[in-house]
């Protein structure tokens, strides 16, 4: 068995137990070609690995096997008219309904770190992927630097800065389009750690960290983030609000590049 066919069958194996079916993966087979074994290869190296996410409607009474953790009860009871995000144009939209959006995605499998001291934490092995872009990005006082820790954290990076700077920082570096990165939103972020559980990411909900989301609420003014809670229950399925101007010594940002969709 080639690596194509050994990735393939890898993804098969995941999505059954989760969500009680299989899918087309025809679209993950061609990205996949179309790097070859190299690139993948090169992107597992910087805690990067490419995978599927189906297109599934989501709602507060889905039943899923795998899906343990939903979201808390502030998204499902919030007006989806007033989550937003923005379209390849970088337009704001209105969400209409929560869903997967059937897209191969490079997903970072990296864990939340626990929360240290006074926000030193680091993401593991960051020093290889966003790590020098923002230390550059701070150094050039393109965005604040970052008073609680090193200067190369992705924590108390603003969801302002994100968007504006270091997001098409990261795509020169990758070699994407700037509309292929984004942060993911809060059903992959809660979905992820569940649905992947060989990877680091399956500790996600058992730390005081937490990450920006791709949402805002109502404008661009508040930025959804998630991951916060009190026990690990809570720090899988919370989700709350945050100044886009603000900067947190807790929070992270966690970038999803878009291969395919």
């Amino acid at each position: 068995m080639n690596w194509l066919d050994r990735a393939l069958r890898g993804e098969r194996f995941i999505h059954g137990p989760f969500f009680g079916q299989t899918f087309d993966l025809s679209l993950l087979a061609d990205v996949l070609a179309s790097y070859g074994e190299n690139k993948v290869e090169e992107w597992r190296k910087l805690g990067l690995e490419v995978h599927f996410l189906p297109s599934i409607r989501f709602t507060r009474e889905t039943n899923l096997s795998g899906w343990q953790v939903k979201p808390g009860k502030w998204y499902w009871a919030i007006e989806m008219g007033d989550l937003l995000r923005r379209n390849n144009a970088g337009e704001l939209q209105v969400m209409s309904e929560s869903h997967l959006n059937g897209i191969v995605a490079l997903i970072d499998v990296r864990p939340r770190p626990e929360f240290v001291g006074i926000g030193e934490q680091m993401f593991q092995d960051d020093r290889c992927y966003l790590g020098p872009i923002l230390r550059q990005l701070r150094n050039d006082r393109v965005i604040e630097p970052y008073e609680r820790g090193p200067q190369d954290s992705r924590f108390g990076v603003s969801s302002e800065e994100w968007d504006e700077h270091v997001r098409f920082a990261l795509a020169r570096q990758l070699g994407f389009e700037p509309k292929q990165i984004r942060l993911e939103t809060v059903l992959e972020a809660n979905i992820i750690p569940q649905l992947y559980l060989g990877t680091p990411r399956r500790t996600d909900g058992h730390v005081r960290t937490w990450t920006l989301n791709e949402e805002y609420w109502l404008s661009s003014n508040n930025r959804v983030h998630g991951g916060y809670g009190h026990n690990d229950y809570d720090r899988l399925c919370n989700v709350s609000l945050g100044n886009s101007q603000s900067h947190w010594c807790s929070g992270a940002i966690r970038p999803l590049t878009v291969l395919a969709n």
